[in-house]
This record gives structure tokens, sequence and C-alpha cells, in this order.
């Protein structure tokens, strides 16, 4: 999505792109991965944290509710400049246009994301068992 705002140059308006807003969203990229990072390396008992002061790991790695919020705020923010600069104003936005062109820039992502993981899985031998989850997590961490 383009992180674009619009300007009045006097000759109409033009876009340019906010910086600050790739940065936010990529530090709320960041946080959550390294969440999820953490949170493996504890399942998988990885001493990694040893040495490090404990306030450091906690700003560092417990972030990640804090980075979904933070790009779940951004990305509307963006989806409304988006949708207001195609139709407007946010009232005239057409309902299903809207969701079909949400729909053509997500599904083939998401497609590619899904086949991605169950290729990966099932060259590791992974099931779809949830008793098989922390050792699944274990297996990995180990490659």
């Amino acid at each position: 999505m383009a992180d674009d705002t619009p300007v009045n140059t006097g000759n109409g308006s033009h876009w340019i792109r906010l910086d600050g807003v790739d940065a936010l969203r990529s530090l709320a990229i960041l946080f959550v991965l390294l969440n999820h990072v953490n949170i493996r390396l504890l399942i998988a008992h990885v001493p990694y944290t040893q040495g490090l002061p404990p306030q450091l790991v906690s700003s560092l790695v417990w972030n990640g509710q804090r980075g979904v919020q933070i790009f779940f705020a951004v990305s509307g923010f963006l989806i409304a400049s988006m949708a207001i600069r195609r139709w407007s104003s946010l009232p005239q936005v057409r309902i299903y246009d809207f969701y079909t062109l949400r729909f053509a820039r997500i599904a083939c992502c998401c497609s590619c994301s899904s086949r991605s993981v169950s290729w990966i899985c099932s060259t590791q031998g992974v099931t779809s068992s949830a008793l098989q989850w922390e050792d699944s997590i274990t297996r990995f961490s180990r490659h």
C-alpha cells in the first residue's frame, strides 16, 4: 500500500511518501518478529538472553502486542488514505469495489505464504496434530 499523502502544489494535488509511516510500520513488524522468535527460543530452552539486562530483554522481545496495535493503526490510516484518494471521501466508498480491491491485494500473498508453509511442514514431517506442536517447534529450532 502506498504511504502517500496529498500536497497541494497550486496546480492540483500530488502525493508524497511519508517516511515516518514506513518507519512506524517497520518498527511494528520488528516488535512482532522479535516476540515470535523469543517465544520459539523459550520453548526450545535456548538460553540466548543470558548476560543481557532483563529490562533490555523485556523491551526488545515483549512488545509484540504493541507492534500488532501499531501495525493495525498504521494500516487503517493507509487504507483510509487510499480510499479517500480513490473515491474522494469515505462516504462515497463503494463497499463491493473496496473489498474486491482488498481481496485482489491480499489473496495472492496469502495463497503463496500458505503454500510455502505447507511445503516446509510437509518436508519436515510436521502434521496438523496439536499434540505435536511443541515437538515440531523443538525440531525446527534444531535446524
